[in-house]
């Protein structure tokens, strides 16, 4: 796998493990506040039943006491007596719920005080019943007071708590937004992370693809390259050196390739003009056969004449040499009748180039091209040449060739040396 992709998953990750970690931190001590919260308010709720619990054993102690002062009847003694049993461990169950808070330890304080005296009043009230003494209003009265003490007591016990139930209560509805807002937002930036990191990655993984497609596009590039330089090397090394290769690219293949093409083309060069060489010495040895022998002029510039044409490929041509005054036809190649028999030097190509001592050559002659003077009349040629015949820095004929394509320079050297050759003696 790649170095980027694994450092975009050790980030995608990391920064996902990071917010993780975070998010479960800050859930952790949400829900931790919002159990404690929940557990203040439990808390608070105990608080006020054990306040209403002690207000109602109080009342049932004051209903009971009241009861039998109005009766004289024992039976409505029963929810005094258990009142009295009851009370002090409801007001004890208070105190231990309240214990931490200073404000409440005092009211509890105060009330436990006032319902101690309250019991005391209730037991001389009952015991005073009991003995059949009369019961003052004075004493009532002074029971109904401490008994609104009391609930008075209980009351601002029981503010205090309902409004410490009040912020109790939003803190848990805080938290518990706290603790859903901070679930939710982990969440979506989990989400967004991962997303991020995905898109990114899979960008990278489309990038890498396209890249092994370019390399494998190029791999299979540079095979056929190295293919087709293979194919060159091995027809270059079983003589063909006529093959080249367009290369259009600068790179080292192309460097190698083009190194090919120059190499090919310097080994054609020389393989061609070793070749030329051997046509033309293989020609000269040849043409020197010919020469040989004792032979008239005539016969001497036709064997000559036909040896030339059959030995480079010509189609006709003609010999003059000059006697008396005049260029006299002494032999022809592969041309009709009409020929002029003499021609004065200078007159047409032919005795030109006879004025001049210098060859002539005419290349791409068109159909209609007929106004030279010369001795081929009316054929079509592509190509006419015009040798002089020099000896001894003089000229002692012309002989004229035809043919239908152009002549290489090879040929025009072989001609000019055999030409030289004619008349030396």
């Amino acid at each position: 796998m790649p170095k980027k992709i694994i450092r975009n998953l050790q980030i995608g990750f990391g920064v996902s493990f990071v917010i993780l970690v975070t998010s479960s931190i800050a859930s952790y001590i949400s829900i931790t506040n919002l159990i404690d919260n929940k557990a203040s308010v439990e808390h608070t709720y105990q608080v006020i039943n054990a306040s209403n619990q002690v207000w109602t054993n109080l009342q049932d102690a004051e209903t009971g006491q009241r009861g039998f002062i109005l009766t004289n009847d024992e039976r409505f003694l029963e929810p005094y007596e258990q009142s009295i049993v009851t009370l002090p461990l409801s007001i004890k169950s208070l105190q231990d719920l309240i214990a931490d808070n200073e404000s409440q330890v005092k009211r509890s304080d105060s009330l436990y005080k006032l319902i101690d005296t309250r019991l005391s009043i209730l037991k001389r009230l009952v015991r005073t019943k009991r003995a059949n003494e009369a019961i003052t209003l004075e004493q009532l009265e002074e029971g109904r007071r401490f008994m609104d003490s009391c609930r008075t007591v209980i009351d601002r016990i029981v503010s205090a708590e309902d409004e410490l139930l009040k912020v109790r209560t939003a803190s848990v509805y805080a938290a518990s937004d706290n603790t859903t807002f901070l679930i939710i937002a982990a969440g979506l930036i989990s989400l967004l992370v991962t997303f991020y990191f995905y898109t990114r990655i899979q960008k990278e993984l489309q990038d890498r693809e396209k890249l092994q497609q370019e390399l494998a596009a190029i791999d299979r590039e540079l095979q056929s390259r190295l293919a087709s330089v293979e194919q060159m090397a091995d027809q270059i090394a079983h003589g063909n050196y006529s093959v080249t290769i367009d290369e259009q690219r600068n790179d080292l293949l192309g460097s190698l390739t083009n190194s090919l093409n120059e190499m090919s083309a310097a080994l054609r060069e020389s393989f061609e003009a070793l070749n030329n060489n051997e046509w033309e010495q293989k020609g000269m040895a040849q043409f020197y056969e010919v020469l040989t022998g004792n032979k008239e002029d005539v016969e001497l510039a036709n064997d000559a004449l036909h040896y030339l044409i059959n030995y480079s490929g010509l189609v006709n041509g003609a010999c003059y040499l000059f006697e008396d005054g005049d260029l006299v036809l002494r032999s022809t190649y592969g041309l009709e009748g009409g020929l002029p028999k003499k021609m004065k030097p200078g007159e047409g190509l032919l005795g030109q180039v006879f004025t001049d001592c210098q060859p002539k050559l005419l290349e791409g002659l068109d159909q209609q091209d007929y106004v030279a003077n010369f001795a081929h009349g009316a054929i079509k040629l592509h190509t006419v040449l015009w040798m002089p015949l020099v000896s001894d820095s003089r000229c002692l004929g012309v002989i004229e060739f035809g043919a239908l394509s152009t002549i290489d320079k090879n040929k025009l050297d072989f001609f000019a040396e055999a030409c030289f050759t004619l008349l030396t003696p």
